[in-house]
């Protein structure tokens, strides 16, 4: 388990982050019920994990964003049928799409995205370990049906709050890590507040 504790949320006033969350929201509209909050929040958390792991690559290594993976899949399953969600969660129909992909070794030149590395998913779950078995099946299936992408020993990376609970996890799948980042979940959520407000207080 690796902790990025380098990185805060207070970080990200310089990104393109909090615009790309502030035109999510001018597209999409605030989230009106839990449903649509579970969707924006997974989102948002998708956006900064991506952001800050991208700022650990090395040379030679891309790191494909959410979007870009969605894309990637759909060229491999181009019958598989687009479910669209609110916040740009749109995934595959019966097709485990992760949150991202890391190559090395590409050629920009000619868009060869190189040796595939490891699969990235971000996420703020409470139940880690649930998550991460529903993960398994997914995973191993990754690892079946593109046999011959020159990737081995391709990785699993759970990218997860500072304050998830991550014992014994990691060997739960083989090949899988988990790295934390510099935030708790009480942060991540004051942060989500400054660009949805407090909630309306219900009338009694």
């Amino acid at each position: 388990m690796k902790e990025i504790e380098s990185f805060s949320l207070d970080d990200l006033g310089d990104t393109p982050v909090p615009e790309a969350i502030r035109q999510v929201l001018k597209k999409e509209g605030k989230p009106r019920n839990d449903e649509e909050k579970n969707y924006f929040t997974g989102q948002v958390f998708q956006m900064i994990g991506c952001y800050i792991m991208r700022t650990r690559l090395v040379e030679g290594e891309r790191l494909l964003t959410p979007e870009e993976t969605l894309a990637y899949f759909t060229g491999f399953y181009s019958e598989a049928t687009l479910i669209e969600r609110k916040y740009g969660t749109s995934s595959l129909w019966e097709v485990p799409v992760p949150d991202g992909l890391l190559f090395k070794d590409g050629d920009q030149k000619i868009y060869d995205l190189g040796q595939l590395v490891a699969v990235y998913e971000y996420t703020v779950v409470r139940n880690l370990r649930a998550y991460i078995k529903g993960k398994k099946r997914g995973f191993l299936e990754f690892r079946e049906v593109f046999p011959t992408l020159p990737g081995e020993e391709i990785e699993l990376r759970f990218v997860v709050p500072l304050d998830r609970e991550t014992y014994e996890l990691e060997d739960l799948i083989e090949g899988m890590s988990i790295e934390r980042l510099g935030f708790n979940s009480h942060q991540f959520h004051q942060y989500l507040m400054k660009f949805l407000g407090p909630s309306p207080r219900r009338s009694r």
